[in-house]
Order: C-alpha cells, then sequence, then structure tokens
C-alpha cells in the first residue's frame, strides 16, 4: 500500500491486521527508462572514444560516480576483503555481474572492496547521480549531451507517469 501519512493511518488504526508487521519505507520512483537508455547511451559513446568496452566503462563510472551508491543489505554495507593483486583489479573492472569499488584499506595483503548498487536496483535520485557523472566524462571527451534541463524534463515527465500508474 502506498500514501500519504494522511492516506495511510486510517488503514493502519482500523485495516491493519495486528497479527502482521509492517515496514514503513519511502516511496522513492524507481529509476527511469528514459534515464537507463540516456545512460547506456553515453557509455558506449564514452568506450568507443576511448576504445574500451563498454562493461569497463559502466564499472569506472560506477566507482568515480557511485559513492553514495554502497549497496546496503539491511542496513550493513556489504564490502569484503579479496586479494589485493592487479589480476583482481582487471577482472572487477570487466565484470558485468556485480560492481565492486577497491577502498583504500588493505591488510595481510587483501584489499576491502564494496559492493555497488547495481543500476537496476537504483531510484531517480541514485540514477541521476550516476547519468550525470556519465555526462560529466562524455563531455571532457567532447561527446554531445543532453543539457541539464533536457535532463530534468525527461526525468520528470517518467516519474509522473510512474506515480500514475502505481510503479
Amino acid at each position: 500500500m502506498r500514501g500519504t501519512p494522511a492516506e495511510l493511518l486510517p488503514w493502519i488504526l482500523n485495516g491493519a491486521d495486528e497479527g502482521k508487521v509492517y515496514e514503513v519505507t519511502e516511496w522513492r520512483p524507481k529509476r527511469t527508462l528514459s534515464q537507463n537508455a540516456y545512460y547506456w547511451k553515453l557509455v558506449s559513446q564514452i568506450g568507443d572514444k576511448l576504445r574500451m568496452p563498454k562493461p569497463e566503462v559502466h564499472n569506472r563510472l560506477m566507482r568515480m560516480h557511485g559513492r553514495d551508491l554502497d549497496w546496503e543489505i539491511c542496513g550493513e554495507r556489504v564490502a569484503r576483503y579479496f586479494p589485493d593483486t592487479d589480476e583482481l583489479e582487471e577482472e572487477m573492472l570487466q565484470t558485468e555481474t556485480y560492481h565492486f569499488r577497491p577502498t583504500g584499506k588493505v591488510k595481510n595483503d587483501q584489499r576491502l572492496w564494496v559492493l555497488l548498487k547495481p543500476s537496476h536496483e537504483m531510484d531517480t535520485r541514485e540514477m541521476s547521480i550516476l547519468v550525470d557523472g556519465a555526462v560529466e566524462e562524455a563531455k571532457q571527451l567532447g561527446i554531445e549531451t543532453l543539457t541539464p534541463h533536457e535532463l530534468e524534463e525527461l526525468r520528470r515527465h517518467e516519474i509522473q507517469k510512474q506515480a500514475q500508474q502505481g510503479d
């Protein structure tokens, strides 16, 4: 169920099953399809310009611009120590199934890596951070990008559509 506090409170007080436990979270619109399409278009163009595979471009963008996108599970940031080797670093840059950011913390020849939230799990705010980073990188490479106003209009239109559809 989704709604404002004024809409939800009567249901909680009079309609909710007292034998069940409920969790209340703030609704955030999912990343939009246009944000996602535009991001991957930029990833492709950046990759072409740098002669770099798309997974590597995506992983580098996630690392550079996804600092606020560490994946938390049950309120805990997911981080693990892995061998601190060049081979592992290269593997982490090429992978498409998960995204890790290395930290500066090393102990016993093991580096702490933080798991990043996959882009398909991001909300519009998080995806905006990633898109803005891709736009910044594209501009530095001389790649034409949408204006900030055009990006905002694209995002706003799809958020309104999501809210109307109840996504």
